[in-house]
């Protein structure tokens, strides 16, 4: 390190502090060395707020998901209970016909006999 310029006259008022070559290398290597770094970290925290970002949509989706599995649960439910009442008046429905074409029997039965 080495002062140029100074002259006798202006003693320290105008002293200007210049470095040398070497020095200034290796300021510049510290610079580029710390701008790397500042750009890792940049590049970290990026990346850690878009892994924020999809994880919050994870969580979005899977309260999505789970909401709409609750709902398909809910109409197979319901779907089965009327399936069953379905199936039930199938069953009456089917005892209907056979009442129905017992009676059609016996009404032409008595036709007959009423015919004779």
């Amino acid at each position: 390190m080495a002062a140029r310029g100074a002259s006798p006259d202006n003693n320290d008022a105008e002293n200007v502090f210049e470095p040398s070559e070497e020095e200034e290398t290796v300021s510049l290597h510290k610079i580029k060395a710390l701008l790397e770094g500042v750009q890792q970290t940049i590049l970290e925290i990026r990346t850690e707020l878009e892994n924020q970002r999809m994880a919050a949509e994870l969580m979005e989706m899977k309260s999505s998901l789970n909401k709409h599995s609750t709902e398909l649960s809910s109409l197979e439910t319901a779907l089965k209970k009327e399936h069953n009442v379905n199936e039930a008046l199938k069953k009456s429905l089917s005892s209907l016909k056979i009442r129905v074409d017992i009676q059609e029997r016996e009404i032409d039965q008595r036709a007959l006999r009423s015919a004779r």
